[in-house]
């Protein structure tokens, strides 16, 4: 499960758009987890459709701080 602080990346980048560079960085860190499955012959499956409030509150994340972005699966 894929989350971010965009306060972290705000402090970090300087940028009032940080929230731009975090889904950058969330596309290459994606892309780099089916790679790593693919190189050990694994099935990747990347979503994005799903009940992010609910997942939020089973992980007991603050949802305006660090949301659920996506999620892969790998096996």
């Amino acid at each position: 499960i894929l989350t971010a602080l965009y306060e972290r990346s705000m402090w970090r980048y300087r940028e009032p758009r940080s929230y731009r560079v975090v889904w950058h960085d969330l596309g290459h860190l994606v892309e780099t987890m089916k790679l790593i499955g693919l190189g050990l012959g694994m099935q990747t499956y990347c979503g994005h459709g799903f009940r992010d409030r609910d997942l939020e509150q089973f992980l007991g994340l603050d949802s305006s701080r660090e949301p659920v972005l996506k999620f892969v699966a790998i096996g």
